[in-house]
């Protein structure tokens, strides 16, 4: 059976992007996967200090990296969940990537750095962000800087299965709210009555395209290694 990881980087639990990331889940769920789900602040995960010690070890630190790596390494999808702040993910979340440096080995060359993966099994991913802008390339900085993560730490293959970006969610959990929650939002925010219509549209089409997501997901898996380690 294929596993899933997923790691939410918004220290905001319940919030969009927690929320979506568990419409992900329910989806991967629906073709049979299992899986865990952890927060990156509750992780005991300090900075990389940049020492590349893991260039030679692929090891790192006397933190929760051993359970880290056994997690990553363990699971055939990634799922990463981020609110966008500032145009890029989470500290939390940027702190859990840059310790993910032991997944790879960087070869220096006359011709550039080649990348090596230490992921026994190729991975695939999915990535979910959600940010209060309704302009949908505030996300783009983040979207990519860890596709192209994805890409290195996965020999050259990135293997995202989709990219869910929810835009224009300026409250917490937002995403989830029914019409009468929506419509005291929207009164408190000063909007039109004709808004919240479109405010309950998008929240089921945001919803419906993380269940999706995590169907994809599965089903890529599913496809690739149809009997599982995990």
């Amino acid at each position: 059976m294929n596993s899933y990881l997923c790691i939410c980087g918004s220290p905001r639990e319940k919030g969009n992007s927690d929320i979506l990331a568990e419409s992900v889940i329910e989806g991967a769920k629906s073709r049979g996967m299992k899986g865990s789900k952890y927060y990156a602040h509750k992780m005991n995960v300090k900075p990389c200090i940049g020492c590349l010690a893991c260039d030679k070890t692929g090891k790192c630190g006397q933190d929760d990296w051993k359970m880290i790596e056994d997690l990553f390494q363990g699971a055939d999808a990634i799922i990463f969940s981020t609110a966008i702040y500032g145009r890029l993910m989470t500290g939390p979340l940027k702190c859990l990537i840059d310790r993910l440096r032991p997944f790879m080995k960087i070869e220096i060359t006359p011709q550039g750095p080649v990348f090596h993966s230490r992921f026994k099994d190729a991975k695939y991913f999915a990535l979910v962000t959600t940010n209060s802008s309704p302009d949908e390339k505030e996300a783009k900085p983040a979207h990519d800087c860890m596709i192209e993560f994805f890409e290195k730490v996965n020999n050259g293959r990135p293997n995202v299965v989709g990219v869910l970006n929810g835009c224009g969610l300026k409250s917490h959990g937002q995403v989830a709210m029914q019409e009468p929650e929506l419509s005291g939002l929207a009164e408190r925010m000063n909007l039109p009555p004709n808004a919240v219509e479109t405010m309950v549209k998008r929240n089921q089409v945001y919803l419906k395209e993380a269940f999706d997501l995590g169907v994809r997901l599965a089903d890529a898996c599913q496809k690739a290694n149809p009997v599982s380690h995990g």
